[in-house]
């Protein structure tokens, strides 16, 4: 059972590493970026900064997924209009279209087409 609890401590302590890809498309959008929030099957979250700014926030990057950025620029211009279930929607800043290309980078979002969502302010 230690041994268990051991590696548990261990699972959640661990740093989940950024793809160089998903790096690459933060650089060409200027962002900075902090650490990996997390990870599932529609794609990664990031947390970035705009040197810029400053400002930190939430940043989902998602690979050809061409109704992912339709669907949180609708709630993006229409959250306000859900009422009382609008708390439970993300808050979202903006959504951007990338396109790469094979120089870019070399597999994976080359030639496809990005998208990269903005939402939820950082500490």
């Amino acid at each position: 059972m230690k041994l268990l609890l051991e590696n548990w401590r261990k699972f959640l302590t661990e740093e989940a590493k950024l793809d160089p890809e998903i790096a690459a498309v933060l650089e060409k959008k200027g962002l900075i970026y902090n650490r990996v929030l997390g990870q599932g099957m529609f794609g990664t979250v990031v947390e970035i900064e705009d040197p810029k700014t400053g400002e930190r926030r939430a940043a989902k990057v998602v690979e050809d997924t061409p109704n992912e950025g339709k669907v949180y620029s609708y709630v993006m211009k229409n959250r306000d209009k859900f009422g009382k279930y609008g708390k439970y929607l993300p808050k979202v800043f903006s959504v951007e279209d990338i396109e790469m290309s094979a120089p870019d980078i070399d597999r994976g979002f080359a030639g496809s087409g990005t998208t990269i969502v903005r939402c939820c302010r950082g500490p």
